[in-house]
């Protein structure tokens, strides 16, 4: 597929920047997919498809999860896979959304430099995006399930 097809629909920048400020990683910084209401041509059961969902301030993604009908019309069922919001010590992809944690653990308050890097992380199925809501306090979960 050529770039121009693959890129069709995509977000390529959000408030004027190419990429977020808001984690601790290139990986959780990435600007990619589309809104959510368009999905560039050629979607097969093997296309992961991305989205920006711009009030988590990040990236999400769906992957295959069967074939249904909608109105007589076959079509492709995505949702969200067990592995997006996976706990940091689980999947390590996830740990850099662990920027701004919610609260010091126990070994920073007492100054251990060898302090566990998830010890401030939810756990699975939630997301701390207040690093991009002016360091309010806010959490997102995601049930995790297919039908």
């Amino acid at each position: 597929m050529s770039t121009e097809k693959h890129n069709l629909g995509s977000i390529i920048s959000w408030n004027n920047n190419t990429e977020l400020t808001f984690w601790k990683g290139d990986y959780c910084n990435k600007i990619e997919g589309s809104d959510g209401f368009f999905f560039s041509p050629g979607v097969t059961e093997h296309s992961i498809l991305k989205l920006f969902y711009r009030r988590l301030c990040r990236t999400v993604y769906v992957t295959f999860s069967g074939k249904k009908e909608f109105q007589g019309i076959p079509v492709y069922d995505f949702g969200f896979p067990e592995d997006m919001l996976e706990d940091p010590r689980v999947d390590e992809r996830n740990l850099c959304f662990c920027a701004n944690p919610i609260r010091p653990s126990y070994e920073e308050l007492i100054g251990n430099k060898t302090a566990d890097p998830y010890a401030t992380c939810l756990k699975r199925g939630f997301i701390d995006y207040g690093s991009c809501k002016q360091g309010r306090f806010f959490f997102w979960h995601m049930q995790v399930c297919r039908q």
